[in-house]
């Protein structure tokens, strides 16, 4: 069903998909050494290896997000600022809540880096999967951050993609351009959070009450899925009716499209 959401809001606001991975249900346990994680992780390594470096790469879960904009304002966004790669966030520290500490201290109420959706440079993807390859060779070996210190203790072995990805912020933040989008233009994620942090304006774009920044994507992520997307059916029950021939109020972003591959891996 988050499948077909994701497809009908990206034909909505024109943008064209690239859909990775199995195609097939299977399990997310993060006990499971081959879960869809691991071969998600995979695939979008192959794919940015085959493109252009300075092309853009839009990865995003394809089972629990959808758009709400085009890829015109996601686009704009990213490159005015100075991040060669940038990961969405969410309150929480997972898979492993013993590294909060070694996370920058912000002000943000969703400090912690969240692996379903990230944006940047071709080169920048190419970039991180070397590194977490050369580090620990396949995806289902990356080891928490600080592992092997004093100031975190031994990981449970679980296999998570968002563990590789903790790694190489934490690792490479100083010296690569690789940061957290605190202020959620990107994405918001719903996981611990409830309809009354957001609200749709007059014109029709569902803002974050606290900030009014109007997010690009929704990720209804969380270990509760019936929880996360009675959420999102909430919030999406609430928009009020489109404007006069449809669509969004920012467009579709269709002239970004030979330029930015929106990669959604299931």
């Amino acid at each position: 069903a988050m499948l077909g959401q994701l497809r009908r809001s990206a034909s909505k606001q024109g943008i064209p998909l690239n859909i990775r991975g199995p195609m097939a249900f299977c399990s997310t346990d993060i006990d499971d050494a081959d879960n869809c994680l691991m071969h998600m992780y995979r695939s979008a390594d192959a794919f940015a290896a085959s493109l252009h470096p300075l092309d853009l790469l839009l990865y995003v879960d394809a089972y629990d997000t959808i758009f709400m904009s085009g890829l015109a304002g996601i686009v704009s966004n990213f490159v005015r600022g100075s991040q060669e790669l940038i990961f969405g966030t969410e309150r929480d520290c997972s898979p492993d809540p013993g590294l909060r500490d070694h996370f920058p201290q912000v002000s943000s109420p969703v400090p912690f880096l969240n692996g379903g959706v990230f944006l940047g440079y071709a080169y920048a993807f190419e970039r991180m999967h070397r590194a977490i390859a050369r580090r620990f060779g396949d995806v289902r070996e990356c080891r928490a951050f600080a592992d092997e210190g004093p100031s975190v203790g031994s990981s449970p072995r679980t296999y998570n993609d968002q563990r590789c990805y903790q790694w190489y912020f934490l690792t490479y933040r100083g010296s690569h351009r690789v940061g957290l989008d605190y202020d959620q233009r990107l994405v918001a994620a719903l996981v611990d959070r409830s309809a009354e942090e957001f609200f749709w304006d007059p014109g029709g774009r569902l803002r974050i009450a606290a900030s009014g920044v109007a997010p690009a994507i929704l990720h209804a992520n969380g270990r509760d899925r019936d929880a996360v997307e009675a959420l999102l059916d909430e919030l999406l029950a609430g928009a009020p009716a489109s404007p006069e021939g449809g669509g969004s109020p920012e467009g579709g972003g269709v002239g970004d499209a030979a330029s930015t591959a929106a990669v959604a891996s299931e």
